[in-house]
């Protein structure tokens, strides 16, 4: 799969034509929204966008059994694109533009982007240091319950996009275990995290923990039945995942005092 970074200066109203071949477009980056024609189509783009784009030609290939002419369908992509800007200013930015599809380009590596619940996206973020898990093992108390916190800091300056949230009760209880948001940051002490890039950056979400005789948050989100003791339960469909934006947090509690608790969280960070 090729793929070529252009970089472009519009002048103010105004246009360009660039000479590249492609099935898929993707604006990296520019200074003001631009319109982009190409295949006679008209799109408008701002930064960060794509656009897998599609022109057919039929061809036809002979059947090696019966040695008739089959028809097919081939995109053959674009050949050049124009970039026009209806602003009363320079735009300038960089355009990447290349074969075999956008997905394609993302597994190879080759751009970054978000493509939430695909084997693709994981991949790319995977690879980007924006995939992390985390996790603790907390004893229970008499007369407390035993939380256990994903948070995400007030200053983190990202969303955290949860994509598992398991549990266990793992001392003598067999029923529920609780998940509810609580965006207070639990004080007691933090648990393991780990970059799902071997040896990448420390994450900015946290895991915390802490007991108390009531309940921590009132927004209840989901809950659980565990059949017997030792038993993992996931809170999240994985096409469903939780949003913490900055300052917010999630908790995971069983539905018992003194009762320990094992609790994982699987995110990335945009």
């Amino acid at each position: 799969m090729a793929q070529r970074d252009l970089n472009f200066s519009v002048p103010a109203n105004s246009g360009i034509n660039l000479a590249v071949k492609g099935d898929f477009i993707y604006l990296k980056s520019a200074s003001a929204d631009v319109l982009v024609f190409v295949n006679e189509q008209a799109i408008s783009m701002s930064a960060g966008d794509t656009r897998n784009i599609t022109k057919y030609e039929l061809h036809k290939f002979t059947d090696p059994d019966t040695r008739e002419r089959v028809p097919f369908l081939i995109n053959v992509g674009f050949t050049d694109i124009r970039i026009e800007n209806e602003t009363g200013s320079t735009i300038t930015g960089v355009m990447v533009a290349g074969n075999g599809g956008y997905e394609k380009a993302i597994a190879l590596g080759n751009v970054n982007a978000d493509l939430p619940n695909s084997t693709i996206g994981n991949y790319s973020r995977s690879n980007n240091e924006q995939s992390f898990s985390g996790y603790f093992t907390y004893a229970g108390a008499a007369a407390n319950y035993s939380y256990i916190q994903l948070f995400n800091p007030a200053a983190s300056g990202v969303t955290l996009v949860v994509q598992a949230a398991r549990a266990l009760n793992y001392t003598t209880a067999i029923g529920t275990l609780k998940l509810n948001s609580y965006n207070t940051e639990l004080v007691t002490g933090s648990g393991t995290t780990q970059n799902k890039k071997v040896d990448g950056a420390v994450p900015k979400g946290l895991i915390k923990y802490e007991r108390a005789v009531g309940t921590l948050g009132t927004n209840w989100l989901s809950a659980g039945y565990l059949p017997a003791i030792n038993t993992l339960y996931n809170f999240i469909d994985k096409n469903d995942p939780i949003i913490l934006t900055a300052g917010k947090g999630i908790v995971i509690r069983p539905g018992v005092v003194n009762e320990g608790i094992h609790a994982q969280f699987d995110w990335y960070e945009v």
